[in-house]
């Protein structure tokens, strides 16, 4: 009984999240040390991963539609990390670009300029689709999924050394970028 409130129970809204941000980060870290990372950037990775969907935890607003609270999550994601002090650079650059498509192509958040989401977004993006394909219980849907995102390689996922290059390449400044976006 004392041990009750640590059970986790994945029909709970708020112990879905936190069992799909943890799912993802662990996805996340098995990818990016196939990537070669290490040290604190793997770890800075790992708690982006964990974090990515933080939007989430804000609420939505009086008669907002699910598809519009789904596409609104990445900047207030980033706009809530990025008003904490502790929380890495990298934190708010996944949560605001871990939906961008590889190949430009609209998404979510809406960008004045297509551009291509910077490499740890990718790499939490792959994490991510996976873990929501998972996730669904039916793992033959999830591989015939899978194979068909495989068909589509270079359009919303990218899986090459490019990956393991920017992974390494010190992340812009997205405070700036994900608090106008607000």
């Amino acid at each position: 009984a004392a041990l009750d409130p640590l059970r986790l129970d994945v029909t709970d809204t708020d112990d879905r999240a936190f069992v799909h941000g943890l799912a993802v980060a662990l996805g996340t870290l098995r990818l990016a040390r196939a990537l070669g990372l290490r040290g604190e950037p793997l770890d800075e990775l790992a708690l982006a991963a964990f974090v990515h969907d933080f939007g989430y935890l804000e609420p939505p607003l009086a008669g907002e539609a699910p598809a519009d609270r789904r596409q609104r999550h990445p900047s207030r994601g980033a706009a809530r990390l990025a008003s904490l002090e502790a929380v890495p650079d990298v934190a708010v650059l996944v949560a605001y670009e871990h939906h961008l498509r590889f190949d430009g192509a609209p998404n979510y958040p809406l960008l004045a300029e297509s551009r291509l989401p910077h490499a740890a977004a990718r790499v939490v993006a792959v994490a991510d689709t996976w873990e929501t394909l998972r996730s669904r219980g039916n793992l033959a849907e999830a591989e015939d999924l899978l194979e068909r995102r495989r068909a589509k390689a270079g359009l919303r996922l990218q899986g090459d050394d490019h990956v393991t290059r920017e992974v390494h390449r010190p992340h812009p400044p997205p405070r700036a970028r994900a608090a106008a976006s607000g």
